[in-house]
């Protein structure tokens, strides 16, 4: 518990809204579904905490690059919407992922997912896409 708890004080400032939502929810460690909405977490970091995700959805967050997604094996669906995200990368060890939204972002060149054989659903409206790779 001790080494958790430094983990969660190098991942979380003081006060700030996530590890107060963190600790007071139990066994939030063991849950398999993670949404945030309009918090301006603008990283991933702290998603390293939950390694039984298989739905993580972070909506507005102002979140600008894919990370802290290595330990997640069982990792289905994947919402990222309306960020600021540039470049489709970390996701080279999430094989199970089934849906990924990534609409409403920055993104420009579609890489980084040509690995994902389970994806069935891949969604990138409103990007800044201007060609499609062979």
């Amino acid at each position: 518990m001790k080494l958790f708890r430094e983990r969660r004080q190098k991942l979380f400032p003081k006060n700030d809204p996530l590890a107060t939502f963190f600790l007071t929810k139990k066994n939030f460690l063991h849950q398999v579904k993670f949404t945030l909405s309009k918090h301006p977490t603008k990283t991933m970091k702290f998603i390293e905490l939950f390694c039984n995700l298989e739905e993580i959805c972070l909506r507005r967050c102002k979140i600008i690059q894919i990370k802290g997604l290595l330990h997640l094996k069982h990792l289905r669906i994947l919402k990222l919407s309306k960020n600021n995200i540039r470049e489709i990368s970390g996701l080279n060890f999430n094989t199970l992922l089934e849906v990924l939204d990534l609409s409403s972002n920055n993104i420009i060149l579609i890489s980084g997912i040509f690995h994902l054989d389970k994806l069935r659903i891949l969604k990138l409206n409103h990007n800044k896409i201007d060609r499609i790779p062979k």
